[in-house]
């Protein structure tokens, strides 16, 4: 009989994967995610759950060089508009949030999710027009991924006023509590609320 050694990587795994086996019914979709060192680099699983609905996600590709089409954000006077600087696998929630990008990668490492806490949505009323340009709530993932390639690429443009989130605009026309985190392939992550 042969002895199987287990590396902290594979007791990772196989705990992430109990866990979510164990998961019948969630409020809103769960993350997990492992910085796996220089071997493994960070890996993030995530689960596209939402009490009981089913969520129908699509996978678009986005090469670099395209234009992508902006959703109307009416509550903002300058509505973003952008070309997809990094080849890009976006999956989109095409049902129940009405063509919104839940996650997504770019060919650089830099990943990006859209998360939900419910308590958020009662700050959407504070958010104010800052006069950068202004990204829909639905494609702020993608926006996120096709425009950077690393995390402080991201904050640094967010910190300059280079874009803002149309948190007003909502989806579908109501209001949820989204937040969004990037992360990339050095362990960076940063969550905007």
């Amino acid at each position: 009989m042969k002895n199987f050694k287990l590396n902290k990587l594979a007791v990772a795994a196989i705990a992430a994967v109990s866990l979510v086996s164990v998961i019948t019914t969630a409020n809103a979709c769960s993350r997990l995610i492992m910085d796996g060192g220089d071997t493994h680099g960070v890996t993030v699983a995530r689960s596209f759950d939402w009490g009981g609905s089913e969520l129908q996600s699509i996978a678009k590709a986005y090469p670099k060089g395209v234009a992508v089409k902006a959703y109307d954000v009416p509550e903002y006077k300058n509505a973003a508009s952008w070309t997809v600087k990094h080849h890009t696998v976006d999956y989109v929630e095409v049902e129940t949030f009405h063509g919104t990008s839940g996650e997504a990668i770019n060919d650089k490492g830099l990943s990006a999710s859209l998360l939900y806490q419910n308590p958020s949505v009662e700050f959407v009323k504070d958010a104010a027009d800052n006069g950068a340009q202004a990204v829909h709530m639905s494609q702020i993932v993608n926006y996120l991924v096709t425009q950077f390639a690393t995390v402080e690429e991201a904050v640094n443009a967010f910190e300059a006023n280079e874009f803002q989130t149309a948190w007003k605009t909502g989806i579908g026309g109501h209001q949820h509590g989204f937040h969004f985190s990037v992360q990339d392939k050095s362990g960076d992550i940063a969550l905007f609320q």
